[in-house]
């Protein structure tokens, strides 16, 4: 068939950390800035000082909270995940061709992958790739050339539909 008269496929998935991700970020900024909170700077360098705190600081706030949106895309047979809200700073892109199998799964993310976000672990005794945001559930991809990709999902079956199927119209799965 024609690529050009094959029907548009689409499937959208965004998710964001757990709440408590946000606390402990927050905790670990007041704790880094604590120190700083008694310490007596001569008159000349304290505006300096304190614009260079607070410039750093909002620098690295930004580039943290950044990265806690993961957007999971299928569109004209290509999976496209990426973390970012400002602006995407991890991507992947993963044509479904490649793909020979997809199952949906439920994982342990602390033991096979070390935590949530863009990991390398092992799953099966494989090798993988994880990208996941919150939760225990995503689909697994393996390719075709041997690798193992698991992206994490809070609508695994969907998801997996969707990849066999190339996408579903208008296929989006919304956070529960």
């Amino acid at each position: 068939m024609d690529k050009d008269c094959q029907p548009s496929f689409f499937y959208f998935e965004r998710q964001y950390f757990a709440s408590w991700v946000y606390f402990l970020l927050g905790a670990i900024i007041v704790c880094v800035m604590a120190p700083f909170t008694g310490i007596e700077l001569p008159q000349e360098h304290r505006v300096l000082v304190i614009a260079a705190l607070l410039l750093g600081g909002g620098i690295v706030l930004l580039l943290s909270l950044n990265v806690f949106r993961m957007d999971s895309e299928i569109n004209d047979g290509v999976l496209y995940i990426h973390f970012g809200i400002l602006f995407p700073m991890i991507w992947k892109r993963i044509s479904l061709a490649d793909i020979v199998d997809v199952r949906s799964i439920v994982y342990r993310p602390l033991r096979d992958a070390g935590g949530w976000g863009w990991r390398c672990g092992r799953f099966d005794k494989h090798r993988t790739w994880f990208y996941n945001a919150k939760g225990n559930q995503g689909v697994l991809l393996t390719m075709r050339q041997g690798g193992c990709y698991i992206i994490g999902s809070q609508c695994p079956d969907v998801f997996k539909d969707a990849l066999d199927k190339g996408g579903i119209p208008d296929g989006i799965c919304s956070e529960r």
